[in-house]
């Protein structure tokens, strides 16, 4: 039993190169859930402040039309339009 859930690990050595078993894959998952929780809460802003930044991007790009347009009457070069940004 003792070894279904345990790799008894005797040195450090040991530790690193035995495999795994029950408890210590669920001590590893303890350990990485804080950092898994923050990784979403992360992506989540980060998600969130790129649909933001990418609407105003297109806005501005839109808004180079009548600049254009203005440019084109007073017979300057139009500005270059600028890719659209992919969404997420």
């Amino acid at each position: 039993m003792v070894a279904s859930l345990t790799s008894s690990p005797q040195n450090f050595e040991d530790f690193i190169q035995k495999p795994g078993q029950l408890r210590e894959d669920v001590m590893s998952l303890m350990n990485n859930e804080p950092l898994a929780q923050a990784s979403l809460q992360l992506y989540a802003r980060l998600a969130k402040e790129y649909a933001g930044s990418t609407i105003a991007y297109a806005a501005w790009s839109a808004s180079l039309g009548g600049v254009n347009a203005t440019l084109k009457a007073a017979s300057l070069k139009p500005l270059a339009t600028p890719a659209a940004v992919p969404k997420l």
